[in-house]
């Protein structure tokens, strides 16, 4: 699961009772999804932290336990969220839970309503100055989602958006459980009565975790997961890496073979070609000499037939004298 995933998959799961472990928090959660990874996270004490985050294989999952909020666990309501990486320009905003989302745009608030009621329903767009509105949603969860989706592009250009944080009574996602604390009647886990008690720790019974402690505690986690992946990554490219060095040892191999099968078919055809080239000369030397041949012979034949003509035209002339002398 790459980084982008992981922002999709996570779920930040606060007001954790003491006694809830990670086994505790996988069974119940298991029913929305393949959990990969629930970490209930621990104090420098080695105490449980009262929070813990789960990874979900498929962002499906995240959905339905966001969809059916609320959710009990040992006598606790949670309070879970979708966990946002750690951002350098806004760090406290994946800390921050809120309903209010500041937008910065040129865009009219029709087109822009438009836009984000994708995501759920707003129940106020106020117009601050020339490019800022401040969207209320019904449901932190919409802000969450919204931030999860970062960049937005409209008509090509992107909208920057960004969680109020100056509302007056806003908390922090992990200290939100030490400034109340949901307990169900332990005779009564079905009734909807709920008690809700004041942020003193004599009466809550828990302590108080700060946001310093917390947020070394998330980049601990995160930069293991990122070692991890990193370890990973390199391992592979080494794999890959001697993969193609093997593969191009072979081509070497090969082509090296090749080369010399080559080289034995040149020679083989170079020889060829030379006893080719003397036979082709000790042919022309016949030829020629047989031309010579029969030009001499022509020679010897026409002087032949010219002294037998010469001799049958005497014989001829001697015959025809007889002849006369004869008749006569």
């Amino acid at each position: 699961m790459d980084k982008d995933d992981r922002n999709y998959c996570e779920l930040f799961i606060g007001n954790l009772n003491y006694e809830t472990n990670n086994d505790d928090l996988k069974f119940y959660f298991s029913k929305y999804g393949e959990i990969l990874q629930s970490k209930v996270r621990l104090n420098k004490r080695g105490e449980p932290a009262g929070f813990a985050f789960i990874t979900f294989r498929f962002k499906s999952s995240v959905d339905d336990v966001m969809k059916n909020r609320a959710h009990f666990l040992h006598g606790r309501e949670l309070f879970v969220k979708r966990q946002i990486l750690y951002d350098n320009q806004y760090r406290h905003e994946r800390n921050k839970s809120s309903t209010k989302l500041l937008v910065y745009s040129y865009e009219n608030e029709d087109i822009l309503k438009k836009y984000f009621e994708y995501y759920g329903q707003i129940l106020n767009l106020e117009y601050k100055n020339e490019k800022e509105y401040l969207l209320t949603f019904n449901d932190y969860d919409i802000v969450d989602k919204i931030i999860i989706d970062k960049p937005h592009i409209l008509h090509g250009i992107e909208i920057q958006v960004r969680k109020d944080m100056c509302e007056k009574k806003e908390t922090t996602v992990i200290n939100r459980r030490c400034r109340f604390s949901v307990v169900v009647s332990d005779t009564n886990l079905n009734s909807s009565t709920i008690l809700t008690t004041s942020t003193t720790k004599s009466k809550i019974n828990e302590p108080n975790v700060n946001d310093l402690e917390a947020e070394i505690l998330y980049l601990k986690d995160q930069l293991k997961s990122m070692t991890t992946e990193f370890e990973t990554k390199i391992e592979d490219m080494k794999i890959n890496q001697h993969e193609k060095i093997n593969k191009m040892n072979d081509l070497t191999i090969l082509g090296r073979t090749t080369q010399n099968e080559l080289k034995e078919i040149y020679e083989k055809m170079n020889e060829e070609y030379n006893l080719a080239k003397n036979e082709n000369e000790k042919l022309n030397e016949l030829y020629v000499s047989s031309v010579l041949n029969n030009f001499n012979m022509r020679r010897t034949y026409s002087k032949a037939v010219k002294n037998e003509k010469l001799r049958c035209s005497k014989l001829e002339n001697k015959y025809n004298t007889l002849m006369s002398k004869r008749q006569n």
